[in-house]
């Protein structure tokens, strides 16, 4: 007697709890998606929804197509980078898991056009990440060239700063007073001294 079937929400592909445990490609694309990165359990599901935005609008996705649909993604998402457009792209976890929810938001308002052929509109969106974070990393330290307040010191004048020992004099009235040395209030006598006329 066969094992019941199971349909994917995703992928719309069917079939047997026998077949699911005996391939290789499914187990495959679930180990690629693991050890892509360490919280990648996070963002699975969000994953595997994007990648049955590839299924054939009539038919169910291959389960090999699946695999290499992730395999392809796995690079990048281990390096926390990708490359686009001649330079690379800084793309932390977090820019990986809100990609797959912006162009699942993309489909879901019918702005896509189904189905998937490559992954370059998911790589627009995450250099668009990239793109914002690095401006506002320049903006903070614009900010703080310029001296704005609530902006910091950036980190190199921040070293200048508690190494340097020019600028102002740091009192402590809890100190015990000293008696004033002789050659200053010989210098403060010479000021004080009211000139001849």
């Amino acid at each position: 007697m066969p094992l019941p079937t199971v349909s994917c929400p995703n992928c719309r592909a069917v079939m047997s709890f026998d077949l699911l445990l005996t391939d290789d490609a499914p187990r495959e694309a679930l180990a690629a998606i693991v050890a892509a990165h360490p919280a990648g359990k996070t963002f699975i599901k969000p994953l595997l929804r994007y990648v049955g935005l590839f299924a054939p609008e009539k038919s169910q996705m291959n389960h090999r197509r699946m695999a290499a649909l992730i395999l392809e993604l796995v690079p990048g998402i281990s390096a926390a980078q990708i490359e686009r457009n001649g330079r690379s792209w800084a793309c932390p976890i977090t820019y990986w898991q809100m990609a797959f929810e912006q162009v699942l938001a993309q489909r879901d308002a019918g702005q896509l056009r189904l189905p998937l052929k490559s992954h370059g509109y998911l790589y627009e969106v995450l250099v668009g990440f990239a793109t914002r974070d690095e401006g506002k990393k320049e903006q903070r330290l614009e900010d703080q060239r310029a001296g704005v307040a609530g902006a910091g010191l950036s980190p190199s004048r921040q070293a200048v700063t508690s190494t340097s020992s020019a600028g102002p004099v740091m009192l402590n009235a809890g100190l015990q007073k000293s008696e004033m040395p002789q050659s200053v209030r010989d210098a403060l006598a010479i000021v004080r001294k009211p000139k001849d006329p």
